[in-house]
């Protein structure tokens, strides 16, 4: 037991550790992934106010297909597709947003529809915002 007043070490070294993560991601610095090169929070951070439009909607695609792949998984393949129209909407080009819906119209059992949709995206050509897209 501790005595009145004394604060445990395991509460000192997690107090440690937490600030160190926090500090570690703060700090502005791009990192080299298996996706390409990624940056910390705090490189983040720094540069939302200065994006552009096209990157803004870009992140927002992202999203819109994250939360559609998220319903797909929960097989509430409505709401997907209520995800990827809202993606379709900034973009209605968005390479991204159209695989999600093939994957979607595959789920569904629409392999007329998601087979349309797949070769549009292989008649486009290659992104090269997106590498390895093409397997």
């Amino acid at each position: 037991m501790l005595a009145k007043g004394q604060t445990a070490p395991i509460f000192y070294t997690l107090t440690f550790a937490n600030l160190f993560l926090l500090l570690t991601n703060l700090y502005p610095r791009k990192a080299r992934m298996v996706t390409g090169m990624s940056g910390t929070d705090g490189w983040h951070l720094i540069r939302v106010p200065f994006w552009s439009e096209a990157e803004l909607t870009k992140h927002y695609i992202g999203y819109y297909s994250t939360e559609a792949l998220q319903a797909y998984t929960a097989k509430d393949f409505d709401t997907a597709i209520t995800w990827v129209d809202q993606a379709m909407a900034l973009d209605a080009n968005s390479r991204v947003a159209r695989n999600v819906l093939g994957i979607i119209r595959m789920a569904r059992q629409e392999y007329h529809e998601a087979r349309h949709i797949f070769l549009h995206l292989l008649e486009a050509g290659n992104d090269p915002e997106l590498p390895g897209f093409r397997l």
